[in-house]
């Protein structure tokens, strides 16, 4: 199971993936958008794995900014989360 700022993917956050589906049409076209396969856009839909960086980030852009990079892709949030901290702390 993923977790994803504490919380299992599959009772909150997991919604966005299928949100990400339903926008490209299905499984397929998100995948072919995304440049990965559609297996890879099934577990992420399934809480087996999260979205990589690369993936969240085109996501972010062929959807004109409907997707965050960072909501797709936990690492992406915790480097955002941090840059936010540095912000106010510097």
């Amino acid at each position: 199971m993923v977790i994803f700022k504490g919380i299992p993917l599959s009772v909150v956050e997991m919604n966005i993936y299928k949100q990400l589906v339903k926008h490209f049409g299905g499984q397929v076209p998100t995948a072919k958008r995304l440049n990965v396969g559609q297996g890879t856009v099934s577990g992420w839909c399934r809480g087996v794995h999260g979205m990589g960086a690369k993936a969240a980030i085109k996501a972010e852009i062929e959807t004109s900014g409907k997707f965050k990079a960072s909501d797709l892709c936990e690492s992406l949030s915790a480097l955002s989360a941090h840059d936010q901290i540095s912000r106010i702390t510097s």
